[in-house]
């Protein structure tokens, strides 16, 4: 049965109604397995959660922080990647000093992931009575919020799920790279040197982040065409969540182009994430959980 804070967790998210079945059918036995390998896992057990933009990676984490408090008596977190932008500050340099494009968070080179290793660092070693502080970006704003707004986590934890639409994304082969994807690869990258900047990253410093993950999810999307879709109905539900409403919120025109920045990335790990995930669901055009595939990997272990 779906107890009634995880009903006034579908009604705050703005899900529908056939989302119970979703969690019941689904996210319960996600659930189960997660608390039998935290059992045999060394804690906190650092769970990834993948998915393209607006595939439902945060609702999911946020959703499994839940169930596991109420059914399981365990202690999770849900953090995001996307905490861990770099501020408009250092993004400005970037794009001085490497590439226009850089401005633009999102894609991998715009983190920090310093301060996202230290901060997974606080909240596996903290103990009992320690708080450790959350970075929060604000979207809105574009920038990192100031440290005395960041919210604090009280460890210990059995387990961290950090969602990021890059997470454990593979670097592509030179030869790749060569030919432009999009609009904005052919009229604002034209040499390749920032699609070459990311990738690089992807190949050493982000690859040696993602190995800090125990276990990776994976939410499947069909095809890169429903991207936008989903992307621009969770900007919407964004800009309702707001009381304040600014004017930073993407339109229509702004977030394609914005959308132009990932294509490469998540064609990339639209193909090559299957063989890389432990557990994946594979999502249909109507953004509904299909089916479940877990690796014989992570069946073995």
């Amino acid at each position: 049965m779906i107890s009634e804070t995880l009903k006034r967790f579908i009604r705050c998210e703005q899900l529908p109604k056939n989302y119970e079945k979703t969690i019941l059918t689904w996210f319960f036995p996600l659930a189960e397995t997660l608390k039998k390998t935290c059992l045999v896992h060394k804690k906190p057990l650092v769970v990834g959660i993948q998915g393209a933009q607006g595939s439902g990676k945060s609702t999911l984490a946020a959703l499994l922080v839940h169930i596991l408090k109420e059914q399981h008596e365990l202690r999770s977190i849900n953090i995001s990647l996307d905490d861990f932008y770099l501020t408009q500050k250092e993004r400005l340099h970037l794009s001085s000093t490497v590439h226009p494009l850089l401005k633009t968070r999102g894609v991998p080179g715009t983190h920090d992931l310093g301060l996202a290793s230290r901060t997974l660092d606080a909240l596996s070693v903290s103990g009992l009575g320690e708080s450790v502080p959350l970075p929060r970006f604000d979207k809105a704003l574009d920038d990192r919020l100031p440290s005395r707004q960041w919210s604090q986590a009280n460890p210990p934890l059995d387990l961290i799920f950090l969602e990021g639409w890059c997470l454990a994304a593979p670097a592509e082969n030179d030869e790749s790279l060569i030919q432009p994807i999009n609009m904005l690869e052919e009229k604002e990258d034209q040499g390749g040197h920032w699609r070459r900047y990311v990738n690089g990253l992807l190949e050493t410093d982000y690859a040696d982040f993602f190995h800090r993950l125990n276990l990776l999810i994976v939410l499947q999307l069909s095809s890169f065409e429903q991207v936008y879709e989903w992307r621009f109905l969770q900007e919407r539900k964004r800009a309702e969540k707001r009381v304040c409403k600014t004017p930073h919120f993407m339109q229509e025109a702004d977030l394609k182009r914005f959308i132009q920045h990932f294509e490469r990335v998540t064609r990339n790990c639209l193909s090559l994430m299957p063989q890389k995930a432990d557990i994946l669901f594979r999502l249909n055009d109507a953004h509904e959980i299909v089916k479940r595939f877990d690796s014989s990997a992570f069946d073995e272990a």
